[in-house]
């Protein structure tokens, strides 16, 4: 089962199950109110945190690539790219990026479809 549809266990389902609970006895105006309360926010930004931990543990062996989104084909760089996107995927290396274009836009396609991620 991809981590993506599994129910998130531990300290963040502990967070969302008590945030569940006050959120189903209050009414509409209460409830938008609440989630955009910054005494709040911690809770979701620490959620997230937790939550992203937790699916990047299961990822394995991998290699983050930062760069410019404004970087063009052309550009040498973003043939070196293509080139070191290629080698990580054929070793078998998890490629995580912002997954937009410029530098991010070869190693986002370097495996040949996309895993967890979305690109057109």
């Amino acid at each position: 089962m991809a981590a993506e549809n599994q129910r998130p266990q531990g300290p963040v389902r502990l967070v969302l199950e008590a945030v569940a609970g006050m959120l189903s006895s209050m009414n509409n105006h209460a409830k938008t109110t609440f989630i955009k309360e910054d005494p709040w926010r911690i809770f979701r930004i620490m959620a997230e945190f937790v939550d992203s931990f937790e699916i990047l543990s299961q990822v394995g062996p991998g290699v983050t690539v930062f760069g410019s989104a404004r970087i063009l084909p052309s550009n040498p760089y973003y043939k070196a790219t293509v080139e070191l996107a290629k080698g990580l995927a054929q070793n078998n290396l998890a490629i995580i990026t912002g997954g937009g274009p410029g530098l991010w836009r070869p190693p986002t396609k370097a495996g040949g479809k996309p895993r967890g991620g979305l690109w057109d």
